[in-house]
């Protein structure tokens, strides 16, 4: 698992040049095949599993799976309670509805003011339910996926999974 910053992308490779999470790796786990199991997109941080493993990617990528992830929220204002509801209820994008989130206001966290957890993570998806209801996401920081919980991991550190933390990962 790796705590990933922001302005890093989330890849193997870019044609471009910029800098990927491998790039951030330690050395001892480049160039054993890992990838990110999903995405975060530049501007985001926090935790981003890596792999080498086809069958745990789909685990935990896969809808049918439904793999929670847990992002915390910043944006400018409260959210009325019709909007939560909104957010809980599922939000129409371009590609249709999204699937119900966990929405709740917290203030133990700052600068974020939401917690945000689904089991979908179709691209951009936290940002693009915020800008369906007028909002700019202002910073997004994913801290649990599944039973894996981002605490004690330095921004921009990376840490092996337990064998107990993959089986709870797997398992579900």
């Amino acid at each position: 698992m790796l705590n990933k910053p922001a302005g890093i992308l989330s890849t193997v490779l870019d044609e471009r040049g910029r800098k990927t999470v491998i790039d951030i790796l330690p050395l001892k786990y480049r160039g054993i095949g890992l990838h990110p199991v999903g995405r975060l997109d530049k501007d985001s941080t926090g935790l981003l599993l890596l792999t080498n493993d086809g069958d745990f990617t789909y685990k935990l990528t896969h809808p049918r799976f439904e793999c929670e992830k847990e992002y915390l929220v910043q944006v400018e204002g409260r959210l009325s309670s019709d909007e939560v509801r909104a957010l809980e209820r599922g939000v129409e994008l371009e590609y249709g509805m999204t699937h119900g989130a966990v929405v709740k206001s917290i203030k133990s966290s700052p600068p974020f003011n939401y917690s945000v957890t689904l089991h979908e993570g179709r691209k951009r998806q936290v940002r693009r339910m915020f800008a369906a209801l007028g909002y700019r996401v202002m910073a997004l920081k994913r801290v649990r996926e599944g039973s894996v919980v981002l605490e004690g991991l330095g921004e921009g550190c990376a840490r092996e999974l337990s064998a107990g933390e993959v089986g709870k990962l797997t398992s579900g």
